[in-house]
């Protein structure tokens, strides 16, 4: 990310898959406005039994930034 433009604007992906870094494959997408320093929460209400993978999009002066890998969360 850099420091030197405004702030990057943060946008939450999650599905029952990794879609990777590309926004189109991802079932829903949340925008989180622009990035602050200190912890992102965010609730999700609407995951299915098995396991949901996420990731965070990041995008600044620099151009497009995602998690170099995907998240698990297992639901019963």
């Amino acid at each position: 990310l850099d420091a030197g433009t405004s702030p990057a604007e943060l946008t939450l992906v999650w599905g029952p898959s990794d879609a990777g870094p590309q926004m189109p494959g991802w079932l829903h997408q949340v925008p989180l406005g622009a990035a602050k320093l200190g912890l992102i929460k965010h609730e999700i209400k609407d995951l299915s039994s098995g396991n949901s993978f996420y990731r965070l999009r990041a995008v600044d002066g620099l151009g497009e930034h995602w998690t170099a890998s995907a998240g698990i969360i297992a639901m019963p």
